[in-house]
């Protein structure tokens, strides 16, 4: 029976099974999807003992307006070998709630990917799963239902063996909270990837991922939720082995981060964390204490026009990071700048765009001093118009640097000399560094200083850094 009527708009009604006809069906994938149908008769599957795939039967475009009004109670209650519902009712959103014991007997059933997504339901059955124990895959189970107001605490508790949540409740704009055990008896979870993206979430109760020791992907869980100003510290305590966090809180409501948020000692790559959180105001010192494997800090803190200051320390003693690209890039309100921020922190290679259109008035003596390995500082502080004090020792210890372009392009008031390091008693600017005086020749350093008119060395730099 796949795709048996997919498509026939003009269908609106079909008979109940009273013959047995659909004895011998093992799959009814897309059977009635994008038709026109109105109704489902209660009997439909009542002979469908041998059918194993219910995926996509009912689903109508999300983008569109479906038919169905409602679900037959004990529609699937002879189905007892069925084992995927997913996109079951995908796109339905005119059904606003869903039978409690509809999978009652679907104990074999292990995937609902989509099942319910963009609907119009505004609350969830406790029970409804609670006899699919063997159940793994709940991806986008939920998205969509903007009506949804409500989810039951016990809603996954039989559930052990969910491995993928992702996007579980994604665009469920009137989702405001949930509760503090919904994932507590789901230990074997691996992803919550985008799981309350874009929703309305208001609060996240402590302990909420307490139980998920197993989870490997937490990218994009809270990306696009407006109403989200903080959650609460130890949030992420026990997910250990967590891989992926990009996106997390990106576009978020976020205010303040809390002390003692990760625990990742596993953690790569750190993108977009913070992105686009235009209200973001305060930062905690040891918000990357417990990522030790770090290597790539990318656009966390990007766009956060509200962050003003930075606390002591912030990258301190991350051994492993490489890469800080754009990490603070047009966080138009940041002033100032701890002179720790990189202690420890050695082997960066590569600040490009860090502190690019910030607000930035003066840098602090000693501040690149522990980036010894420091090679690429491409459009550093480019767009800093409000950059008045520059030491000229900033890049003493950072004797490989070959790649400047655009670094202080357009930091209009800066006064004083550009930097240098001595040399034999003699200074050395940036634009005379080569091989010959200790230091590695330049491969790029168009523009370098594009703009800096108010140097006093102004007149002396080459043309092509300026």
């Amino acid at each position: 029976m796949e795709n048996a009527f997919a498509g026939c708009l003009n269908l609106t009604t079909i008979p109940g099974d009273t013959k047995g006809s659909f004895s011998n069906v093992v799959t009814f994938w897309r059977a009635f999807s994008y038709t026109g149908l109105k109704s489902i008769p209660a009997n439909l599957f009542e002979y469908a003992t041998e059918c194993e795939n219910f995926r996509n039967v009912f689903d109508s475009n999300e983008f569109e307006t479906g038919n169905l009004t409602s679900i037959p109670e004990g529609l699937f209650d002879n189905c007892t070998k069925a084992l995927a519902f997913s996109g079951l009712f995908a796109g339905q959103n005119r059904i606003t709630s869903i039978p409690e014991n509809l999978f009652r007997n679907n104990v074999l059933a292990y995937e609902f990917n989509k099942t319910f997504m963009y609907m119009g339901i505004s609350s969830i059955p406790e029970n409804l799963f609670a006899n699919n124990n063997g159940a793994r895959y709940f991806n986008y189970i939920f998205q969509g239902n903007a009506n949804l107001t409500n989810v039951p605490e016990d809603l996954f508790k039989n559930n052990w063996e969910i491995d993928s949540l992702s996007y579980a409740f994604a665009n469920c704009t009137n989702l405001r909270s949930v509760p503090a055990d919904l994932f507590k008896y789901n230990t074997h979870v691996i992803t919550f990837y985008g799981a309350f993206m874009k929703s309305g979430i208001e609060s996240v109760p402590a302990g909420l991922f307490d139980a998920n020791v197993e989870v490997r992907n937490l990218s994009a869980l809270f990306m696009g939720c407006p109403n989200l100003t903080t959650v609460p510290s130890g949030l992420f305590a026990n997910t250990t082995k967590v891989v992926e966090i990009s996106n997390m809180f990106n576009a978020s409501g976020i205010v303040s981060v809390p002390e003692n948020l990760f625990n990742a000692p596993e953690l790569l790559f750190a993108t977009a964390l913070f992105y686009d959180c235009r209200n973001l105001k305060t930062l905690p010192s040891d918000l990357f204490a417990k990522m030790p494997k770090l290597e790539l800090i990318d656009r966390v803190f990007r766009q956060c026009s509200a962050l003003e200051t930075l606390p002591s320390g912030l990258f301190a003693n991350l051994t492993a990071a490489k890469t800080v690209k754009e990490v603070f890039y047009d966080c138009t309100s940041l002033k100032t700048l701890p002179a720790n921020l990189f202690a420890g922190t050695t082997k960066v290679t590569s600040l490009e765009s860090a502190f690019r259109n910030c607000a930035i008035v003066s840098i602090p003596e000693g501040i690149f001093d522990p980036l010894t390995e420091l090679s690429n500082i491409t459009g550093l502080f480019a767009g800093n118009s409000s950059l008045k004090s520059v030491p000229v020792s900033l890049f003493d210890n950072n004797k490989k640097l070959y790649n400047a372009p655009i670094v202080f392009e357009g930091c209009s008031s800066w006064e004083g000399e550009s930097p240098y390091t001595m040399v034999n008693s003699q200074k050395v600017h940036l634009y005379e560094r080569s091989s010959d005086n200790g230091f590695r020749a330049f491969m790029v350093n168009t523009r370098c200083f594009s703009g800096c008119t108010k140097l006093t060395d102004y007149a002396s730099i080459p043309s092509s850094w300026k």
